[in-house]
């Protein structure tokens, strides 16, 4: 199957980096045979701790990254980020 990584893949790659706990890395792959693109999203480990502190939270970053609640937090900044920059995500 050929993978791409298009103008489009790099601009949704650009605009995620946007939101202000990913000044991290992120990657996103694109199928020409599927409809949607994946995006890896590696948090930045001191706003992901950040967050934890005020949501008192003592795990460490590896357990934050797999908190349901963490997660949710990650995916709720992606979403708001894409829905300001009017890009579905």
């Amino acid at each position: 199957m050929p993978s791409f990584v298009g103008k489009v893949d790099l601009q949704i790659a650009q605009l995620l980096n946007l939101c202000i706990i990913f000044h991290m890395q992120i990657w996103v792959y694109g199928n020409s045979f599927e409809s949607f693109l994946v995006a890896v999203v590696v948090p930045e480990r001191k706003a992901l701790e950040d967050w934890a502190v005020k949501h008192n939270s003592t795990d460490d970053f590896k357990s934050l990254c797999e908190n349901p609640k963490a997660r949710k937090y990650i995916l709720d900044e992606l979403n708001n980020t894409g829905q300001k920059h009017q890009v579905s995500i």
